[in-house]
């Protein structure tokens, strides 16, 4: 499945406060054939309307997993690689929730069929707020594994 999307761009832009916009930023990289690689969506504050973008404070990672039917390349499913959020950045902001939205939003508009992932061991102290989030919110599965999955397109 080609990706028909551009290498970077911005997803949206919100107001967060008073005085301050979320940005996502989704970047993609796509091999010689114009086959997604890989991608991450950046999440930025930025602080006054006219103030530059500074590092983003949480970033989403994927990697696409193809197999060769033919001459084709068919993708089996987007592997959610990394969700990272740093340190000191305000709970409860609703930045996750922002940042999984865009993500799924992308791989339904570009149809990929199943995204899927691995809770850290780090995380697995807040199991009961991962499974709220992945679960509740989002509708994945989580395994004994700790490995997590949603079927996009049946």
């Amino acid at each position: 499945m080609k990706c028909n999307d551009k290498a970077s761009r911005i997803v949206s832009i919100e107001e967060i406060g008073t005085n301050a916009l979320f940005v996502i930023v989704h970047q993609i990289v796509l091999d010689a054939n114009g086959y997604l690689q890989n991608g991450t969506f950046y999440g930025h504050v930025v602080e006054e309307r006219n103030a530059e973008i500074l590092p983003p404070i949480i970033t989403l990672n994927y990697v696409a997993s193809y197999e060769k039917i033919a001459e084709e390349k068919i993708l089996q499913h987007l592997f959610l690689t990394d969700f990272l959020v740093k340190d000191k950045v305000d709970e409860n902001q609703g930045y996750r929730t922002r940042m999984i939205k865009a993500f799924l939003t992308f791989a339904k508009k570009q149809k990929f069929p199943i995204i899927k992932g691995w809770l850290s061991p780090i995380d697995l102290e807040n199991a009961a707020r991962l499974h709220h989030f992945y679960v509740e919110k989002f509708g994945f599965q989580i395994d004994e594994n700790h490995h997590i999955s949603l079927q996009i397109i049946e």
